[in-house]
């Protein structure tokens, strides 16, 4: 790494990686000048299910400065030197209070969608799908951002998607999200089997 780069990670504690549409990393940036540039970034975003199968969304403050007002699933940007699933554990501290020891271990579902949101923001988005352990959970609102925590069938969770209600861009990606839907459902019929076989061998 050249000095000039590794001085400015240094000196800057909080920076995001720019990458062109090929996905090579060409820069940096602070998130203040976000809004400004249209290369690419990198974040997440994670499906979150409960025990019995609803999909946890989050409603984004009218003031807050991307996506005010937006319904979203647990998500946020790859800050410095963060790798996806790091990100991800983290927004769901940050974000709603989850710690890491009260899901189920992170599957990554997508890597690196190229995805243009509203304002014409770049992203290549990882989508990853866990769940929560315990059937009752108390959220812990990041209150600067979210308004409040929404629990939907997760049917109507990917309606909302498949309707624009999300901040997702939907149409234009349909094929990609097709898939991730079917990769969440697939995950959480898993995870039913799984309970099934550890209930069963407890008898």
């Amino acid at each position: 790494m050249k000095k000039s780069k590794q001085a400015f990670y240094n000196k800057n504690k909080k920076y995001y990686r720019m990458y062109n549409e090929q996905g090579k990393e060409i820069g940096w940036i602070h998130p203040i000048y976000e809004k400004t540039q249209t290369n690419y970034l990198k974040g997440v975003s994670v499906f979150l299910l409960t025990q019995d199968g609803k999909l946890v969304l989050e409603k984004r403050t009218p003031n807050t400065c991307l996506t005010p007002g937006d319904i979203d699933i647990i998500s946020g940007h790859c800050d410095k030197h963060e790798k996806g699933k790091k990100t991800a554990y983290r927004e769901l501290k940050e974000e709603i209070g989850i710690q890491k020891k009260k899901v189920l271990k992170l599957r990554k579902i997508k890597k690196n969608v190229p995805l243009r949101f509203k304002g014409g923001r770049n992203f290549f988005i990882s989508f990853y799908v866990t769940q929560l352990k315990k059937r009752k959970n108390k959220f812990n609102l990041q209150e600067i951002e979210l308004e409040e925590v929404i629990i939907v069938p997760m049917q109507e969770g990917f309606d909302l998607i498949r309707k624009g209600l999300t901040k997702f861009p939907y149409k234009g990606n349909e094929i990609v999200f097709e898939e991730i839907f079917k990769k969440v459902e697939l995950f959480y019929q898993k995870s039913i089997e799984k309970q099934k076989k550890k209930v069963e061998y407890s008898r």
